[in-house]
């Protein structure tokens, strides 16, 4: 029960210089509110709010430019479709690798601009589990609830387009289910 060779999509370093840079200005952005929330108060945006609202938009950058700084460290590939599964670390919530035996179906999702490739899996509580990490285990129930499933591959990072990546899985996928079949 062989696919065809190993399919290794790489990091796109300047996708995530990209990325990187617009985390920094979401957190300029969320400064300069803190900074101007004396002059931009009104009855329907109390100064609390708008220092609260500012905060929120720096942590939130500053957490997604941990992860992206991370990711520029990484020697590994972003994607990795094999006999084994398909592992993923294209993202702060990468799931790692998810053997075959256990996706039951493969799927995209559009959110405005986004899209995503899904991966229904049989026992999401236990991918979620495996997770060392706690905010990625809260990002990967988000997404179970938001999406149904908790494994979520975003072709933002790759040096592959979402087209091409959600074509090789897919193909990987129904090649894997006709082996198995057999």
């Amino acid at each position: 029960m062989v696919l065809k060779n190993e399919i290794k999509i790489s990091l796109d370093k300047g996708k995530l210089r990209l990325l990187m840079f617009l985390a920094f200005l979401f957190a300029i952005g969320g400064v300069w509110v803190i900074i101007q929330s004396d002059h931009m108060m009104s009855p329907a945006r109390p100064r609390a709010l708008l220092i609260l609202v500012g905060s929120a938009v720096i942590v939130l950058a500053g957490v997604c430019m941990v992860f992206i700084f991370r990711k520029f460290g990484d020697t590994e590939p972003g994607l990795i479709i094999n006999d084994d599964g398909i592992t993923d670390h294209s993202s702060g919530t990468a799931a790692g690798l998810v053997p075959w035996s256990t996706i039951e179906r493969v799927d995209m999702a559009r959110v405005k601009s986004q899209q995503f490739i899904l991966l229904f899996v049989k026992d999401a509580d236990a991918i979620i589990a495996a997770q060392s990490n706690g905010m990625k285990r809260q990002l990967m129930k988000m997404n179970q609830r938001l999406y149904g499933t908790p494994v979520c591959i975003n072709a933002n990072t790759l040096q592959c387009g979402f087209d091409e990546i959600y074509r090789l899985i897919s193909d990987s996928f129904e090649r894997r289910k006709e082996l198995d079949n057999m």
